[in-house]
């Protein structure tokens, strides 16, 4: 099983976050892509046992069409590599390489924050786990009325202790983590 994690802010950090917490979960797991190993050096030794975590760049995923991750993680998705793709909707549409058709049964999870993100995941987001940090959603991570973090599955919230105790600096940190709650 693969994770593939794209966005603006924070890839390496939430991939390096994953792989820790998979391996502190005694789950064996692989670290490639932009940061790590090119995952073709470690592809023969991976056995059915062995999660795969990948930081994806919008160069990595415009030519990925046929092959999609089982899990994939939207981070808040703004601009970025305009010097290089002709323009924002360019750099997203290479980032959509990372959803796979609906009926893929892909997990996703995206920055419901960020609208950037929204239109990467494009119509995913009916079935998607969202995360927000602002609002409410209805499956997935974000607030309930009296403004605490909850944890939405089936239309119930569970409160999640509070990201305050984080030390990585930024607020996007604050939303990659707290999606990493997982779903399931």
């Amino acid at each position: 099983p693969v994770a593939g994690v794209t966005g603006t802010l924070g890839k390496g950090t939430t991939v390096t976050l994953i792989s820790e917490a998979l391996g502190a979960a005694g789950v064996a797991c692989r670290l490639g892509g932009n940061i790590g190993l090119n995952p073709l050096a470690f592809l023969d030794e991976l056995t059915p046992d062995i999660r795969v975590v990948l930081e994806l760049s919008s160069f990595q995923l415009m030519d990925l069409r046929d092959h999609h991750p089982c899990v994939a993680v939207v981070l808040r998705t703004t601009s970025e590599h305009l010097d290089w793709h002709q323009d924002v909707t360019e750099y997203r549409r290479a980032k959509q390489g990372l959803i796979a058709p609906r009926a893929a049964g892909q997990r996703v999870i995206f920055c419901a924050d960020s609208p950037g993100s929204r239109e990467v995941i494009g119509a995913a987001a009916d079935e998607a786990w969202a995360v927000s940090l602002r609002g409410t959603v209805a499956e997935g991570i974000g607030r309930d009325a009296e403004g605490t973090l909850c944890r939405y599955r089936g239309g119930l919230g569970e409160p999640l202790p509070g990201l305050a105790c984080l030390t990585l600096p930024g607020a996007f940190n604050q939303e990659n983590a707290a999606g990493q709650t997982g779903k399931g």
